[in-house]
């Protein structure tokens, strides 16, 4: 939804569920300022278990779980190394309560990030996950606040 907005914007999507592959891959030959990798992005670099059976769900765990799957991990902040990415930045997390490992493993990036996007809930979704009003304290103490509230859902 944003890229018509900034279509000279360089996008670097992290998407752990291979089943999105072939998407992003036509993504990406569409539209030359776009990259990609297939990874868990956390808050270090390895391995982590991933619930990858369904295409719009998702949920990271340093834990095993039955029908989860070992995937890549890595951080924001390597990935920005290693790609050579330059400020300002915009990170959207649609993570499912996998929030704090991610943003603690993007603490340089989050120095020079203009705009957090952040799917959060206000229910408790799973162990670690905060609802929207811990995340707002969580994010005033790392100098972001919220701006705008989008396409609200209510169950």
């Amino acid at each position: 939804m944003l890229y018509p907005f900034y279509p000279k914007a360089l996008y670097f999507l992290i998407e752990a569920n291979t089943i999105h592959q072939k998407a992003l891959e036509d993504f990406k030959r569409a539209n030359p300022s776009v990259d990609y990798i297939i990874a868990a992005a956390g808050d270090n670099e390895g391995e982590i278990f991933f619930d990858d059976r369904v295409a719009l769900g998702g949920v990271a765990s340093q834990t095993f779980h039955e029908g989860y799957t070992r995937v890549l991990v890595t951080t924001i902040d390597a990935l920005v190394r290693q790609h050579q990415l330059h400020p300002p930045f915009l990170i959207k997390l649609d993570t499912h309560g996998f929030e704090l490992p991610i943003l603690n493993g993007a603490k340089e990036t989050l120095s020079h990030t203009t705009i957090l996007v952040i799917e959060t809930y206000n229910f408790q979704l799973n162990a670690g996950a905060l609802r929207f009003h811990e995340m707002c304290g969580f994010l005033a103490t790392i100098g972001f606040r919220p701006i705008d509230m989008v396409d609200p859902l209510h169950r």
